[in-house]
């Protein structure tokens, strides 16, 4: 009697056993599915080919142009400050004519962030933006003659070209000829423009 109810309890204990876990097969299966699920979601959100409105504009190249953006943001609220602090524009005051325009044939331009940076405005002045020096002057931007834009621009000379698109495409009207982001070709070389971005103190 104890024999068969020993038996009978392996028995029921193995049959459990069987049940509750995976064989190779299954797992392999179920890994498979898994990867192949993981695969489609990578592609999908590496791929340019995809529904999105700008699929000419890699990620990489989007991700460049937000980089570039903040970098001009961070400045725009330096000489926000400064304006604040001094009631002029660095580069204009104290060492240019305090006409309130940053004139780059007066050498106004090239003062800008030193102004900034003493005054404590901005107290890590930029080097370079995306590898290009960058610049902020009063401008009359024309094209072929007719006027485009005058104000003050932040510049950025020989800028990648998809990347300009770009910040003109999410942060402004996306003409590249008019409104707050300026997209100028360049004869030299097409995959590069002359970007223009509005100063826009208010």
């Amino acid at each position: 009697m104890q024999t068969k109810v020993a038996k009978y309890a392996t028995r029921r204990v193995a049959a459990r056993t069987r049940v509750s876990g995976f064989t190779f097969m299954e797992f392999s299966v179920a890994l498979a599915i898994l990867s192949a699920m993981l695969l489609g979601l990578v592609l999908l959100v590496s791929s340019t080919d995809d529904d999105s409105p700008y699929p000419d504009i890699t990620p990489y190249k989007w991700s460049n142009a937000l980089y570039t953006w903040n970098q001009v943001e961070r400045l725009r609220t330096a000489v926000r400050l400064y304006q604040d602090q001094t009631n002029a524009l660095p580069g204009d005051f104290p060492h240019g004519n305090a006409n309130g325009r940053i004139e780059k044939e007066l050498g106004e331009a090239d003062r800008v962030f030193e102004d900034m940076r003493l005054s404590g405005a901005l107290p890590d002045p930029p080097v370079l933006v995306r590898g290009r020096k960058i610049v902020l002057y009063y401008a009359e931007l024309r094209l072929e003659g007719q006027p485009l834009a005058e104000g003050h621009f932040f510049k950025l000379e020989k800028f990648d070209r998809l990347e300009a698109v770009a910040m003109d495409r999410k942060f402004d009207d996306a003409s590249g000829g008019s409104g707050a982001v300026i997209v100028s070709p360049r004869e030299d070389d097409k995959d590069r423009v002359d970007c223009y971005i509005a100063l826009d103190l208010f």
